[in-house]
């Protein structure tokens, strides 16, 4: 369930019939990865400003969608009834909407968040009990070489803020880039994982 996305996984330039162009190179894999975990009332954290479908696919299977983007052209947009456009920051002070969401998901965003860490901890403060959070994002593929125009989440301090938030991986997971989708002139490769409250009763029986 956790790991790279590998060339051999599902990819689609048609989701929900909305197309994806190839040059979105990850999200042809992102997108039908994530869609299966939609359900209940859903955040979409860092939804966009631009086209980006992923709010409006997810409002064909959810309640609500509430997504959430810092620009506030976001507020601009046209969208399905039951998504409600929302200017925040998601890494700050979400008290407003804690303990609001069945699955928060974060789709190739935290790249560019500066501090990866706080927005785990509003991610927890934000779901129901037995909720999960689906998190995509792009990594340095190659650490030997440097990235291209685009920056990388540096996998250490983000299994450490996972730690740092109360929240663990649902299922096993696999660290291996062997055969990952990589875009060779950015060195990025995309990691999925889905993420829940740390069960400290799991723990006690281990």
């Amino acid at each position: 369930m956790n790991g790279f996305f590998k060339t051999r996984d599902k990819r689609s330039n048609e989701i929900e019939g909305y197309s994806i162009p190839d040059v979105w190179w990850s999200r042809v894999y992102e997108y039908p990865w994530a869609i299966q975990f939609a359900e209940g009332i859903a955040a979409d954290m860092g939804a966009g400003w631009m086209d980006r479908p992923f709010k409006d696919m997810l409002a064909k299977h959810c309640d609500e969608v509430y997504a959430f983007d810092l620009d506030g052209r976001v507020l601009e947009l046209q969208t399905a009834p039951n998504v409600h456009l929302i200017c925040k920051d998601f890494t700050r002070k979400m008290d407003a909407y804690r303990g609001a969401f069945d699955t928060i998901f974060c789709i190739s965003v935290l790249e560019d968040v500066p501090d990866i860490g706080k927005a785990l901890k509003e991610f927890e403060k934000c779901l129901k009990p037995g909720g999960r959070i689906v998190i995509t994002m792009d990594v340095q593929y190659d650490l030997a070489k440097p990235l291209g125009k685009y920056p990388g989440v540096n996998m250490e301090k983000f299994i450490w803020g996972i730690h740092r938030a109360g929240l663990q991986f649902v299922g096993d997971v696999d660290f291996d880039k062997m055969g990952a989708v990589v875009n060779p002139d950015f060195n990025l490769c995309c990691f999925h994982c889905v993420l829940e409250r740390f069960d400290e009763s799991d723990a006690q029986m281990g």
